[in-house]
This record gives C-alpha cells, sequence and structure tokens, in this order.
C-alpha cells in the first residue's frame, strides 16, 4: 500500500514540505517519522528538498511493514540516511517529529506518548509537523470519538479526536503553534452519520521552547 507515493506527491503534502524545507535549512538535520510505512515520505519529499549533510531520517511502524522498508532501502537508499526503530524512546532529542495520517491509527495519543517520554527522562522534539489529522469540532465536552476504516484487506479504529483538547496536549508540554492549515482534499465520510463525518482534515507546525 501506498507505493506509488514514493514517486509522487500531493496537494496536502506542500505544507509539510514547505516547513521541512524551512527546518533543514536552519541545519535541523534529525527526523523522527512517526507511521511512516517504508519511508514514503523520505523518498517521495526528496525530488522536492534539499536535504541536508549528516540528515538522519527515522521511521517508526510496524515491524512487518519496517522490515519491508530496510528491504528496499538496501537498494533505494545507497546513502543510508534511512533507518528504522518501532520504539517511540527513539523520538527523544530529535530535531523534527513528523506524523503524516498516523494519529488516527494509534491506541494513545501522541501528546500522550509525548508526556511519557518526558517523564521518562528524554528530551522532547523542538519541531513536530502534523498532517492528515482528523479533527472536529462538535459540542460534546470535547470528547474524542471512534469509527472503523476498510483499507480493503481489513478494518481498522479510527479516533477522531476533539480539535481544542487535540491541541491543548501540546501546548501544556511547552509547545507553541506556529501554523495550521486544511487538507481539503481528504474527507471522512462515516455512513448514516453525517454529523460525525468530516468535509476537511487538519495539520500543524508546532515548536517548543
Amino acid at each position: 500500500m501506498y507505493l506509488e507515493r514514493i514517486k509522487r506527491i500531493y496537494p496536502s503534502d506542500y505544507p509539510v514540505i514547505f516547513w521541512l524545507q524551512k527546518l533543514f535549512a536552519q541545519g535541523q538535520a534529525t527526523v523522527f517519522d512517526l507511521g511512516g510505512h517504508i519511508g514514503i515520505g523520505y523518498y517521495g519529499y526528496q525530488r522536492y528538498l534539499d536535504y541536508p549533510p549528516g540528515l538522519r531520517w527515522t521511521v517508526s511502524d510496524v515491524p512487518t511493514v519496517m522490515a519491508r522498508g530496510a528491504e528496499i532501502a538496501r537498494e533505494r537508499d545507497p546513502a543510508g540516511r534511512l533507518g528504522f526503530n518501532g520504539d517511540f524512546v527513539g523520538a527523544g532529542g530529535v530535531d523534527v517529529l513528523l506524523a503524516l495520517g498516523v494519529l488516527q491509527y494509534l491506541p494513545d495519543t501522541l501528546a500522550q506518548r509525548l508526556a511519557a517520554l518526558a517523564q521518562g527522562g528524554a528530551p522532547l522534539p523542538r519541531h513536530i509537523i502534523l498532517n492528515l489529522t482528523p479533527l472536529h469540532v462538535l459540542d460534546n465536552g470535547g470528547q474524542d470519538y471512534f469509527t472503523l476504516q476498510s483499507i480493503g484487506t481489513a478494518f481498522c479504529p479510527y479516533r477522531i479526536a476533539a480539535y481544542a483538547p487535540f491541541l491543548e496536549g501540546f501546548t501544556r508540554l511547552g509547545y507553541q503553534i506556529v501554523d495550521r492549515w486544511q487538507n481539503p482534499d481528504k474527507h471522512c465520510h462515516i455512513a448514516f452519520e453525517p454529523e460525525h463525518s468530516l468535509d476537511v482534515y487538519h495539520g500543524f507546525y508546532l515548536r517548543r521552547g
């Protein structure tokens, strides 16, 4: 799945590319790509970005996907800049944390993972770029809700987080919201639940310190 994204990008990728280019130009050179599949962001963006010397791009995903990614990297990444690590502890101290279309599949929230990282004594990532994130603004007391997504081969639990509490989770950890945008090309249609369906998804650039 998503193999075609190695060779092309989509309109929703451009805000991510914009901020990555700025951060790379500032000397940021370590990336932790949560849910990055086989490295589709690393491969897809390299045609549009000037990767800095010493770049280390680490993908964190499920074991089978990472194993396949490592196989592909042996052929497609001769520079050896792409690596794989399924332990979120690896995000400690990196320059940039990416979470692109993955937060809805996690059993916990990213803010909870970061808080646990900090409690364990690890430094938090300085920069966070989020994209393709489903958020709602319903008047339901700020509660997340869940549905199921069919990906053709399986049905996946799917979290839709409350907009304001989602961001508050990061601001409590000391992050500032530098930029926010919408992904109008992404929709979530939930059968028989128009109130809980979404017309757009969301992206953010957060900075700490």
